[in-house]
Parts: structure tokens; C-alpha cells; sequence
């Protein structure tokens, strides 16, 4: 570790890969509108240390990397733009590179490295060049180990058919607690802030902001936000200054469609030939309910209620009954975000990972998928 600290001590603050030489045809830019909209992830790979990796029941991860690459190139309808989080392993994150930049030219990776080893975990996969890279730290972490992985903003800048787009990744405090819940208050006031500046600077420019932000309706135990829960505020000020692009055909508490139908569930099911998959409600893969119950006894006042709970979201995760289930409950971290004011429409919606026939788990946390394009 301490060679690979004094490594990082004199890299560049961000690292960028151009593939874009050893690309044969490269990609037709969006034009931002319905017929061409710009299609875009945010992803939380959870490529950790395979300390922390077994301690939250992942596989190998490298291996993880590996069909993490292999899903994306194998996708028919992949997306030309991805923002990754926890991409903190550097042999992991070299294999997720490695695998995607021949349909990904161009790699925003290892961005604000730490004296640890570490770094904001953020790396940002594009089939266009990439402008005006920058990153914004975020002050107020909670946890010694937040310190040891500087979490912030990365901003990056396309330049499509003549319209300017600016993509916010970000990745903010998590787990529960009002202290919790107010760093992300101050975070999310923070990105905004930032968004509001850089409109000022380039009036024309179109705006998105992704990421896992640790923050939902519903929390993975089952508490409900949008009562008298710490989690309010931070929902609150999401709902009044962003459009959520999840919530256009999506209930919000239960995460379950509300108009419409899913753009890549059929196709996802047959490519991992699974059929009767439905679309997932939440990006939260493991159900908490048998892992946690003493947590979600504390939620949940009635008894009764708790074991009908636990019944029906019984988690499946490590066993092989997994690969016909793939359950994700109603909890989504997970946002793709416009301004309140924007010009930008689209949707959103929640994809499973393609997994290896008869896995037994997710080879990574979660991923959501939106189609934005200009409104008019």
C-alpha cells in the first residue's frame, strides 16, 4: 500500500484514456431530440477492496469486473454515456476500462487520487470526447474511511451536433441518521449551487445530474421517508429543485410503473434467457429483510406486519434460486436528475445486470437508464 500511495501522491488529479485511434467508425453524436435523445447510466459497480467485498456478500472482484465489461459490450441497446461509482479498486477498475474502450473511446477514471490509494471512486465512460473535466470535493464526510475516498462532483462537458450538455456525477454521504441526512442536505444544496453557476457562465448549456445519491422514498428497511423520517428534507429538496426523470412514469413510493411500458425489459429477459422478470421497483438488489431484522423490527411497529414483510421479500441472493428471482426491492438510491427549470425531457428506468447464465448473484450494486432529450 505504501508504494501504491507514493504512485498516487504524483498522478494527475483526474486520468483520461482516448481509444478513439483504434475505433474503426466512431459513434453518431444525439442530437438531443426524439428521434435522436441522448442515452445515459448511472451505474454503482461497487468495485471495492475484496475485504469490504466479502463482507457485503460480492464475488471476486475482478471477476465482477470482468462480466461487468462483458454486459455492457454484449448490450444491444447500450448507453453512450455511463457515470460509474465506487470504482475505488484499481486492478478491478483497469479490467472494467480495459474491457469497454472499444465502444467506450473515452475514459474519465481515477479521479482525485488519495494518498490512501484511494480515490472519489468516480469514472465516466463516453462514446463522444469529453470537455471542461472538473471535480468538486465534498466537505463534511462522515466515517474515517469517506475521508480515505474523497467523494465529490465530476463534472464533464459533450459538445453534441452543436448543443452543449454538462453531466454531474456524484456520489454523496450514506447510511441513516440525521447527521447523515443533513450532509447529504448540504451535498445536494451544494451540486445544485454548482449547476446554478455554471448556467450563469454558459446560459445555452443543458444540464443532467446522475448518481447514486444514497437517499430514497423508501429506505432498504423498510422505513418510509415521506413521513416524519430525517430523510424528508433531503427528499423534499430534490423534488422542488429537480425533475426527477424516474418519477415521469413511476410511482414514487412504490417504484412501480405507473404509465406506459418498460424500454428494455423484454430484451434484457431473453438475453439472460429469462422470461417473467419484472421490472424492477428499486435499485437495491439484496433483500434486507432476512439479513437485518433487527433494524427493520425497529421500522416497522407491528409485528404482524414485520413477518409478512420478511416473507414476501426473503432474499434469495448467494443460493441458486436466485438467477429466476433477481429480486430488487422498492428502495432506489439511484437518480438521474434535470433542473426544475430545464429544457430536458425523458425517462428513466431501472435495468438488472446481464449475469452469467445461473449466477447466483449480482456482479455489481445497481444501474438506472434514462432517454433524455430536448423538450418541444
Amino acid at each position: 500500500m505504501i508504494g501504491r500511495s507514493i504512485v498516487h501522491k504524483n498522478r494527475p488529479a483526474i486520468s483520461y484514456i482516448d481509444n478513439s485511434k483504434n475505433v474503426e467508425k466512431p459513434s453518431q453524436a444525439s442530437r438531443l431530440s426524439k428521434e435522436s435523445p441522448l442515452h445515459l447510466r448511472t451505474h454503482n459497480v461497487g468495485l471495492i477492496t475484496d475485504g469490504i467485498s466479502t463482507a457485503n456478500d460480492l464475488r471476486n472482484v475482478q471477476v465482477r469486473a470482468k462480466e461487468l465489461a462483458d454486459s455492457i459490450t454484449s448490450d444491444e441497446k447500450q448507453p453512450e454515456v455511463i457515470v460509474f461509482q465506487e470504482t475505488f479498486n484499481e486492478d478491478a477498475t483497469r479490467e472494467l476500462a480495459e474491457g469497454i474502450k472499444k465502444d467506450y473511446p473515452y475514459i474519465i477514471h481515477n479521479v482525485a487520487p488519495h494518498l490512501s490509494g484511494f480515490n472519489s471512486g468516480c469514472m465516466i465512460a463516453s462514446k463522444y470526447p469529453m470537455e471542461n473535466v472538473e471535480f468538486y470535493k465534498f466537505d463534511g464526510m462522515i466515517d474515517g474511511d469517506r475521508n480515505l475516498a474523497p467523494r465529490g462532483i465530476t463534472k464533464v462537458e459533450l459538445n453534441l451536433d452543436g448543443k452543449k450538455v454538462q453531466i454531474f456525477g456524484a456520489h454523496t454521504q450514506s447510511f441513516l441518521g440525521e447527521e447523515r441526512v443533513n450532509v447529504r442536505l448540504e451535498q445536494m444544496t451544494y451540486l445544485r449551487d454548482i449547476m446554478r453557476r455554471e448556467k450563469e457562465i454558459s446560459p445555452n448549456v443543458h444540464q443532467i445530474a446522475v448518481g447514486d445519491l444514497n437517499t430514497a422514498a423508501v429506505t432498504a428497511w423498510a422505513e418510509d421517508n415521506y413521513l416524519e423520517h430525517p430523510e424528508k428534507k433531503v427528499q423534499d429538496y430534490i423534488f422542488t429543485r429537480f425533475n426527477d426523470l424516474f418519477l415521469k412514469d413511476h410511482f414514487a413510493y412504490s417504484g412501480q410503473r405507473s404509465s406506459g411500458q418498460p424500454h428494455f425489459l423484454a430484451s434484457d429477459n431473453k438475453a439472460m434467457r429469462v422470461q417473467g422478470l419484472e421490472e424492477p421497483s428499486g435499485s437495491w438488489y439484496q433483500g434486507p429483510y432476512e439479513e437485518k431484522p433487527f433494524l427493520v423490527k425497529q421500522a416497522v411497529k407491528n409485528e404482524s406486519e414485520f413477518l409478512q414483510l420478511r416473507d414476501q421479500e426473503k432474499s434469495s441472493w448467494g443460493k441458486p434460486a436466485w438467477y429466476q428471482k433477481q429480486e430488487a426491492n422498492t428502495c432506489r438510491f439511484d437518480y438521474i436528475l434535470t433542473p426544475n427549470d430545464s429544457e430536458l425531457d425523458g425517462k428513466a428506468e431501472i435495468r438488472r445486470i446481464r449475469v452469467p447464465f445461473g449466477s447466483q448473484s449480482a456482479s455489481s450494486c445497481r444501474c438506472s437508464y434514462s432517454s433524455t432529450r430536448k423538450s418541444g
